[in-house]
């Protein structure tokens, strides 16, 4: 593999109906990976939909804590980091929403696709508090 990829594509995501959406955020993501045993910072082009550049979202998977980090690049391809806290993650590339689900918790899968627009978060009444 080389030391460092960018995408530039079209702009647009395929979303999990096989629908084309426009992308909200077309912007230089960066993970920071081990490769062949030296740590390199991966880059893409595309939106981040869980997770901060730097720090994931920590969660359990496999008997093993790892911080996740989930972005999308813009051909529509979903770019996985798992890794400890404070060092670089293992990184896997997954072409649908489908093949990415049972490789991450669930809660982060659900994060994700809200981010991507696919569901919505639910709508609550807000009401005045009475102080």
């Amino acid at each position: 593999m080389g030391s460092t990829f960018t995408l530039q594509l079209t702009g647009l995501a395929g979303s999990r109906s096989g629908m084309m959406v426009q992308m909200e955020d077309n912007r230089p993501i960066r993970f920071l990976i081990n490769e062949n045993g030296r740590t390199v910072w991966k880059t893409f082009t595309g939106r981040l939909l869980v997770g901060n550049v730097g720090l994931g979202i920590p969660a359990m998977h496999d008997d093993r804590l790892d911080f996740w980090q989930v972005g999308q690049a813009a051909n529509g391809k979903l770019v996985v980091c798992r890794g400890e806290a404070d060092g670089p993650g293992e990184l896997a590339i997954y072409e649908t929403w489908e093949a990415m689900q049972p490789k991450v918790p669930e809660h982060i899968f659900e994060i994700a696709q809200e981010k991507a627009g696919l569901v919505k978060k639910p709508e609550f009444p807000e009401e005045p508090l009475d102080i």
